[in-house]
């Protein structure tokens, strides 16, 4: 069967400090704002966007991706779009 939401994806984000999958799951997967995260975890917005890129930056060392994590993070409704339609 193929993977064609990334489900492959979410074991390395477990394997993260707790911080950094609870922001990387809240930011990218469910796609809410830094302002929504940082309400429903407690932590300052830059905390929330800290959190967010540095557990990027380290699935992207584990998973061996060649790229840089830079700028907005996309939420997985936006690379997605059929799952959003169905939600």
């Amino acid at each position: 069967m193929k993977d064609t939401f990334g489900w492959a994806a979410i074991g390395p984000v477990a394997a993260l400090a707790a911080d950094q999958a609870e922001a990387i799951m809240l930011r990218v997967v469910v796609g809410l704002d830094v302002a929504r995260v940082a309400a429903i975890t407690g932590k300052r917005p830059g905390a929330v966007r800290v959190f967010t890129h540095r557990g990027l930056r380290r699935l992207t060392e584990r998973l061996g991706a060649d790229f840089p994590v830079r700028g907005k993070v996309a939420s997985a409704r936006d690379a997605y779009p059929t799952i959003a339609s169905k939600t």
